[in-house]
């Protein structure tokens, strides 16, 4: 039987875990890692890695994007690491609403300087995804989450997010 994902349960081809999975491309550790890691390889884990294909052009709002990504990576190290204390969670998942809120206002604020036409339902998505964020808070302070399936969520919306949602308004930007 072949290792899976801890994260998308796709099957590793090798023994050897790769440093990320071929399928969500989450960063993959060793077990032994996760128990006893040093600040060096804490600081270095990323379950997901800026890449210059999330880059839309606009420098507002890829700096905005990275940040994103750090937030994830925090709450992943938060997770495997334990890294921050045990109250960090409800920390960063606080923190990923803030700044996420801030980020779709950043964003939208765009849209009306661009008459982006589909600013509607853009707008839709993102009270979709905060609405969400806000019930993972409430379902944590009930201890009703499982994280690992959160972690994945969150990659697959910020990948998605990146590379399709966002990418529909990049052309209007530059009709300006």
């Amino acid at each position: 039987m072949l290792p899976t994902c801890p994260y998308c349960r796709a099957e590793i081809e090798s023994d050897q875990l790769p440093p990320r999975c071929p399928s969500c491309h989450a960063v993959l550790i060793k077990a032994a890692e996760t128990q006893k890691a040093d600040a060096p390889t804490v600081k270095k884990a990323e379950l997901i890695h800026w890449e210059d294909r999330f880059s839309l052009g606009i420098t507002e709002i890829d700096t905005q994007h990275q940040r994103l990504c750090e937030l994830i990576n925090d709450l992943f190290r938060a997770v495997r690491f334990n890294a921050y204390g045990e109250n960090f969670i409800p920390r960063a998942i606080l923190q990923l609403r803030e700044y996420t809120i801030f980020h779709f206002n950043a964003e939208e604020k765009i849209f009306k300087q661009s008459s982006y036409p589909k600013s509607d339902e853009h707008q839709k998505k993102h009270d979709e995804f905060i609405h969400w964020v806000q019930t993972l808070e409430n379902n944590y302070k009930e201890s009703v989450i499982e994280i690992k399936p959160l972690l994945k969520f969150l990659v697959e919306w910020f990948i998605d997010h990146t590379q399709r949602i966002d990418r529909e308004y990049v052309p209007y930007l530059n009709k300006k």
